[in-house]
């Protein structure tokens, strides 16, 4: 039986090089802990709308005209990890 992959759902291979957790893994990973280090969000909805609060006040993801899906993928994908809420 082969595998998929948990972030992009394609057959995995040990040479499967995925773009999906590589922008979990070292950019979304990082910016949702170090959002958690200046608030407590009460659920889940306050930290997505607090993430999207820094983005745009930051001006965070620029290039993309609108960051929401992936943040919300990414998010998730965080706090089923980390079991929070």
């Amino acid at each position: 039986m082969t595998e998929k992959c948990q972030y992009c759902f394609k057959t995995t291979s040990t040479r499967h090089l995925c773009a999906k957790k590589y922008c979990y893994d070292h950019i979304f990973e990082q910016f949702i802990k170090s959002i958690l280090l200046e608030y407590i969000p009460s659920n889940y909805l306050d930290l997505f709308s607090y993430c999207m609060t820094v983005i745009k006040q930051k001006d965070l993801f620029c290039e993309s005209s609108d960051p929401y899906p992936i943040v919300k993928e990414n998010l998730l994908r965080f706090v089923n990890e980390y079991e929070m809420f």
